[in-house]
């Protein structure tokens, strides 16, 4: 917010003739480079903790019996997370012809009195969100994790019952007897480590992403500026940056409701990497 108004107050008419308005050009993209990383680190995870169902259950809906499944539900949840953004993505549709036609001071105050009217939903809704208390880094305890398991790898050797490497810093079982919080304890762990097993083997796909970021930006960096040496008409250059969210806005409902339905119906298996493998593939095509 800090950054969006310094943005607005430093390209207005009085403050461009100062030459202040550079100068807060930098110190606006930095601070809402902060706040970018804030945010989106932040929403995501606010908005999983509003769904607290972890088991499938059978339901009647429409009179018909239906299985709600909770990670089909939090994969519909984000679909539609992805399309409300891109909703407010086609906002650089009006403030990049703003910007054009008008001045940018007032292209700026667009997303400034969004992000206003955010921050009061916000605030008035406080109350009624879920907010589960942080509970440590995870990154702390994920090295602790790897730090167990290379000590009492070197300590046991190899064991044929320890098939990943990480499953060395496990709590096996034993004939000591554990009171119940020791256990649950024990169990917390064990799960954590097998989820943390997981996501290493999901880290895999960010060895594509180098080479799929460095496509994507070309919408933001060279098409526009491609486009600025173009007779475009009455479109500003940067409008091209609107392709992407617009295919957003129209395919994500239809996957949502037609093609993922229809492979589950169809008993077809379409996961996380396959889905990412899958757009990557329609990406580039």
């Amino acid at each position: 917010m800090a950054g969006l108004v310094i943005l607005l107050l430093t390209s207005i008419p009085p403050a461009i003739d100062k030459g202040v308005a550079f100068p807060g050009l930098i110190i606006a993209m930095i601070i809402l480079g902060f706040g970018t990383g804030g945010v989106k680190s932040n929403v995501s995870p606010l908005m999983a903790e509003q769904y607290s169902r972890t088991k499938p259950v059978i339901t009647v809906i429409k009179g018909q019996r239906k299985i709600i499944d909770p990670g089909v539900t939090m994969q519909s949840m984000f679909n539609w997370f992805y399309w409300a953004i891109n909703i407010g993505s086609l906002s650089l549709i009006a403030t990049t012809n703003i910007e054009k036609y008008h001045s940018f001071w007032l292209a700026y105050l667009l997303p400034t009195v969004a992000f206003i009217a955010t921050i009061v939903v916000l605030v008035i809704g406080r109350n009624q969100y879920v907010q589960i208390p942080p509970s440590g880094s995870l990154i702390i305890r994920a090295a602790r994790v790897t730090m167990t398991a290379i000590r009492m790898r070197r300590k046991l050797g190899y064991q044929p019952d320890r098939p990943d490497f990480l499953d060395y810093a496990k709590s096996m079982p034993s004939a000591i007897e554990f009171n119940e919080k020791e256990r649950v304890s024990e169990l917390n762990n064990n799960q954590f480590i097998d989820d943390l097993k997981k996501a290493v083997r999901a880290c895999r796909v960010f060895a594509f992403y180098p080479f799929y970021w460095i496509c994507y930006n070309q919408f933001g960096t060279n098409l526009v500026s491609q486009a600025a040496q173009m007779n475009v008409g009455p479109l500003p250059n940067d409008i091209l940056q609107n392709i992407d969210p617009i295919v957003i806005v129209i395919f994500i409902p239809i996957f949502d409701k037609l093609i993922y339905p229809g492979l589950r119906r169809c008993k077809i298996n379409f996961p996380a990497i396959p889905r990412i493998a899958a757009g990557f593939f329609f990406n580039r095509t």
